[in-house]
C-alpha cells in the first residue's frame, strides 16, 4: 500500500467523520488492511497520520494559491487571485466529501489551533503581496503586520463561512472581501 492512497482515503474519512470520530480500525477496514499497516508510513500513529493529511492538503492549497497569482498584475488581482484559490480549494473539498457543518465547524477549530506552519506560510504570502503592492503605490503605507493579521483572520473566517455553509458560491465572495479591504488601503479609497 502506498502513502498517497492511505493519504487519500484518510483524507476522505477525516472530512466525513471529523477529526473526534476518524478511525485507524475503519480506515484500515475501508483500505482493506490491518491497522498496523500503517505504522510503517506513519510510525506516530493516527496523530502523525492526521498531521501528514493536513499538510498534503495544506501544501496543495498554498501552491493553487501561489499559482493563481502568477499571472495577476496588481496586488488587488493578485490578492483577488488568492483569495479565490483559497476559497475554491476549500469549497471543492467539501462539495467533494459532502462535510457536514458539524465536521467542517471541528475541523476549522482544529485549524486555528494547530495549523501554525501554515497559517505562518499564508502570512509570509500575504505579506509579500501587500509589501510589493505598498512599493508599486497600489496601497498606502500601514503598519504591514496589522494589515497582515486583520486580512489573515477575515480570510479564515469567510473560509470557514464557505465550509460551513456549502451552498455559497466562493467567487463572489472573494471579490468582496478584496473590495472591501482596498476600499479601506488603496491609494484614492478604492483601487
Amino acid at each position: 500500500m502506498k502513502r498517497e492512497q492511505i493519504l487519500d482515503e484518510a483524507l476522505g474519512l477525516l472530512l466525513q467523520r471529523g477529526l473526534k470520530r476518524f478511525s485507524l480500525s475503519e480506515l484500515a477496514e475501508r483500505l482493506g488492511v490491518v491497522r498496523s499497516a500503517f505504522y510503517f508510513h506513519f510510525p506516530g500513529g493516527k496523530k502523525e497520520l492526521v498531521e501528514a493529511v493536513f499538510s498534503r492538503e495544506e501544501e496543495r492549497v498554498l501552491q493553487a494559491m501561489e499559482e493563481a497569482m502568477a499571472g495577476a498584475a496588481t496586488c488587488k488581482d493578485k490578492l483577488r487571485a488568492l483569495v479565490a484559490a483559497k476559497l475554491d480549494s476549500v469549497f471543492n473539498l467539501v462539495r467533494l466529501f459532502g462535510v457536514t457543518a458539524t465536521v467542517g465547524g471541528e475541523l476549522a477549530s482544529y485549524c486555528r489551533r494547530s495549523r501554525n506552519q501554515f497559517l505562518q506560510r499564508e502570512r509570509e504570502l500575504l505579506e509579500r503581496v501587500l509589501a510589493e503592492g505598498m512599493a508599486a503605490g497600489e496601497v498606502r503605507e500601514l503598519n504591514l503586520t496589522l494589515l497582515v493579521a486583520g486580512l489573515q483572520a477575515g480570510l479564515f473566517e469567510v473560509t470557514e463561512k464557505v465550509a460551513l455553509a456549502q451552498e455559497v458560491d466562493p467567487r463572489p465572495l472573494s471579490e468582496l472581501l478584496v473590495d472591501v479591504l482596498f476600499s479601506g488601503i488603496g491609494r484614492g479609497g478604492g483601487a
